[in-house]
């Protein structure tokens, strides 16, 4: 690194740099909207829990068992589930599975 140079040339260098070593096959993560991170970590920790469950149930079995054992609860005292709808349960089945495929590159 040449640290005579402006920061602006040298982060100009260095996405150069990045962009000639990047593998073609991962592509960069673009952050857009309002998602914080840690918003971000909770969706992807649900979805992988999600996951699961459909590993060892079927999604209405999944629903039933995730809305029997959460902490979060409603004023009569009847669970939340992590998903209402089956489509809900396989986005998050097809997300989880994308976030493991990165893992284990």
């Amino acid at each position: 690194m040449d640290w005579e140079k402006n920061e602006s040339t040298q982060i100009e260098q260095f996405k150069v740099w990045l962009a000639a070593r990047r593998p073609p096959e991962i592509k960069p993560i673009e952050k857009r909207g309002g998602g914080s991170g840690k918003k971000t970590i909770k969706s992807e920790l649900k979805a992988l829990g999600a996951y699961r469950l459909l590993k060892k149930m079927d999604w209405k079995q999944a629903l039933l068992h995730s809305q029997k054992f959460t902490i979060f609860k409603d004023e009569k005292g009847i669970g939340y589930p992590l998903y209402q709808h089956q489509s809900e349960w396989l986005t998050a089945k097809k997300r989880a599975e994308g976030i493991i495929s990165k893992l284990c590159l």
